[in-house]
């Protein structure tokens, strides 16, 4: 599916799009990255003490995974992650 975004009109295509606004607030589910794990990442993870760990490939799936409600926080403590990466899901944000 697409998810697309027009500030002033609205975010499109994001399912559970509610569950952005209204979370569990008990619950700490981790998003982070599937092929790019260290020893530092997994420590900061620990101790976050999440209740969940997804794991998942691309920022902009990661992100979406937050405003879709499957996870409370996005991990990547790392260089690597440029602008191009998070300037979609951003614009969505803003639509919101």
């Amino acid at each position: 599916s697409v998810t697309w975004g027009v500030v002033g009109l609205g975010a499109f295509g994001v399912r559970n799009a509610d569950s952005f606004t209204s979370r569990d607030r008990q619950r700490r589910r981790i998003c982070t990255t599937r092929s790019h794990s260290s020893p530092g990442l997994e420590a900061y993870i620990d101790a976050c003490q999440p209740t969940g760990c997804l794991r998942a490939g691309g920022c902009g799936h990661k992100m979406l995974m937050l405003m879709e409600g499957e996870a409370d926080a996005y991990v990547f403590p790392a260089r690597g992650t440029k602008k191009w990466d998070t300037c979609a899901p951003k614009a969505v944000l803003l639509a919101f």
